[in-house]
């Protein structure tokens, strides 16, 4: 049997160069805690080791709850705005990570016009009508290989650090829970999610203001890619 051990993964908040500017995932991951396994970890897994059909069913949640949170324009309001803008981000996110599988079919070429749509869904959140359109170019972009020059678009960081503690929530309830035996998928998925948006972030330097700040960002970022695919790896061990 798997034993569970819930670990706080406690990050002192670092300061850059100029003494005011702090990385918002190092005052995310202060709050978070990270849930490990003490055993059946597989300690060499990756992302690349994980089946591409597996991230491109973190992909579907993450469009259906887009999807459910624009059904009704009557009930459009700020929590489904916010909820769409970081979901919209998330699909950023793993769309980039699909792009890099070898194993994803023909997703590199509908990425570029994906994560395109993705982007302006984020960022058109705030409108309904603009937000509805955006979907409706998302949707068509998974469909059909479209042009788009969008290579170097890339989710805010800011944003996705608000949805790192949502996702994280998830799944320490799935782990703590009663039901954990049940929530074995639920789980697995949302440390996959994690685990991704550790990985696409961690080059992103935007509130690195020196070299230093830089390389912190980037170790914090590999801690919670590896204790996320530590999860992972544990609940797919316990579900065989």
């Amino acid at each position: 049997m798997v034993r569970k051990t819930i670990c706080n993964t406690i990050c002192n908040t670092v300061r850059h160069a100029n003494r005011n500017v702090v990385h918002p995932m190092l005052i995310c991951l202060s709050a978070i805690s990270l849930i490990v396994v003490s055993q059946s970890i597989s300690r060499g897994q990756s992302l690349a080791d994980v089946p591409a059909g597996e991230l491109k069913g973190q992909f579907d949640g993450y469009l259906e709850n887009v999807r459910d949170s624009l059904k009704d324009e009557a009930k459009y309001g700020k929590a489904q705005q916010e909820g769409v803008e970081k979901d919209a981000s998330t699909l950023m996110v793993l769309s980039q990570v699909l792009a890099g599988r070898d194993d994803g079919g023909d997703w590199k070429k509908h990425h570029p016009a994906v994560i395109a749509a993705a982007g302006e869904l984020a960022s058109k959140s705030g409108d309904y009508a603009g937000a509805q359109a955006a979907l409706t170019q998302l949707e068509k972009a998974i469909q059909e290989v479209t042009e788009s020059d969008a290579d170097d678009v890339r989710a805010d960081i800011a944003v996705l650090m608000k949805q790192v503690p949502i996702v994280n929530g998830r799944m320490r309830r799935g782990v703590t829970g009663r039901r954990f035996d049940r929530s074995l998928d639920e789980i697995a998925g949302t440390a996959l999610t994690l685990a991704a948006i550790a990985e696409v972030t961690k080059n992103d330097d935007t509130y690195c203001s020196d070299d230093e700040g830089k390389a912190e960002w980037t170790k914090i970022s590999e801690q919670m890619r590896d204790a996320a695919m530590g999860v992972h790896a544990a609940t797919r061990a316990k579900n065989q």
